[in-house]
């Protein structure tokens, strides 16, 4: 099974990846010229690449062979819920993407203690791309 790794734009011949992902495949991954890895887009697209160049900040790609996003017949879920104090809204969140939750609505209550603001989302968007990375989801929960 290839490792995945997410790419935001259009398909084109060559692909450069951004810097997190670009550090993922180099250092962390460990990734050499000429190894195979696998793309998605978060909109249901796929696509097969190779490592072409990989310089100090940068990792260029050429690709091989795009999968086109099937239609999906299953249902779209929508999960409405009052975030959770902690580390629990992070978890919460990669489960939700685990499972094929389409859409995440954080709730305000009567209750509700959290609040997240835009820096806290950017992070639950960060954690929504490596969940998908995780089970081979193609397309990106969305957070409200």
């Amino acid at each position: 099974m290839l490792d995945r790794f997410y790419y935001s734009r259009d398909w084109q011949a060559q692909v450069t990846l951004e810097l997190a992902e670009s550090h993922h495949l180099s250092r962390v991954m460990r990734k050499q010229v000429g190894d195979e890895v696998e793309l998605f887009n978060g909109r249901g697209e796929s696509a097969s690449a190779r490592v072409f160049q990989i310089s100090k900040r940068d990792v260029v790609l050429t690709i091989q062979n795009i999968q086109q996003a099937l239609s999906n017949s299953s249902p779209l879920l929508t999960l409405a819920v009052a975030p959770p104090k902690g580390d629990r809204l992070r978890w919460l969140i990669e489960k939700a993407t685990e499972i094929g939750v389409s859409k995440i609505i954080p709730l305000k209550t009567s209750r509700s203690v959290v609040e997240p603001g835009s820096s806290k989302l950017d992070k639950l968007e960060q954690t929504v791309i490596s969940a998908c990375k995780q089970c081979r989801r193609n397309s990106l929960m969305q957070i409200e």
